[in-house]
């Protein structure tokens, strides 16, 4: 059955913007190839027919990577990112560096509510499961180090405040235009990856400021797969 979340009302299905639940500045999730933390998109209630982590895992928060799909820094920076990203020591000056030893730090810390996601351009996404415990804790602020030459805060929404939650609400009847789905029938445009089963959470352009180029970005939340189409 398919479930539609849409822009205010009561707020019973969750809150776009904001600041999530659920995680700590350290597992903060991170792209992989910048380094910065991403965009916190919506934190919502998962329909018991979509719990793909099990039933005990009734929420979710989705982060993206910015207004304009991030960027990459230049390639010797970024292969270091990358590197630390996967677990890599901390080399030389980077050790006096708040920003690189966030990176180092966060990929040494244990995540196992956490599902990642590479878009067909190469940026990270992510998804944050939540318990009724989680959901119901304290709101993370969002990591703020001071970047490194070369980084570049602003795709990222790091130059400006957090924007205020606001409610986002299950729909009775199928909207005009679904702010968030669970479930099939997509609005399939560029379907470039194979094997989505029904557990699939879509998700409109501009939603909790991401860009898909006025497309939309699906997820099967079962297989680990994400399809960016514009």
């Amino acid at each position: 059955m398919t479930e539609w979340i849409v822009a205010g009302g009561a707020g019973d299905a969750g809150c776009e913007h904001g600041l999530p639940p659920g995680v700590t500045e350290v597992t903060w999730p991170r792209h992989r190839r910048n380094g910065m933390p991403l965009v916190h998109g919506f934190t919502v209630r998962v329909p018991a027919a979509y719990r793909a982590r099990g039933a005990d895992n009734v929420a979710l928060s989705y982060f993206h990577p910015g207004d304009s799909e991030s960027f990459y820094p230049k390639p010797a920076l970024r292969t270091r990112i990358e590197a630390l990203s996967d677990g890599a020591p901390l080399e030389g000056d980077e050790r006096d560096s708040a920003f690189f030893r966030a990176i180092a730090e966060h990929a040494k810390a244990a995540q196992p509510n956490t599902q990642r996601f590479t878009d067909l351009l190469g940026h990270t996404h992510a998804i944050v499961w939540h318990t009724e415990a989680t959901l119901a804790g304290p709101r993370c602020p969002r990591p703020s180090e001071e970047l490194p030459q070369g980084i570049v805060g602003k795709a990222m929404f790091l130059d400006e405040p957090v924007r205020d939650a606001s409610p986002l609400s299950f729909a009775t009847t199928e909207p005009e235009r679904p702010y968030i789905q669970f479930g099939t029938p997509l609005h399939w445009v560029q379907a470039e990856v194979d094997g989505f089963g029904e557990m699939v959470l879509e998700i409109e352009d501009g939603v909790g400021g991401a860009n898909y180029g006025s497309g939309n970005c699906q997820i099967d939340l079962e297989n680990g797969l994400l399809d960016w189409a514009c």
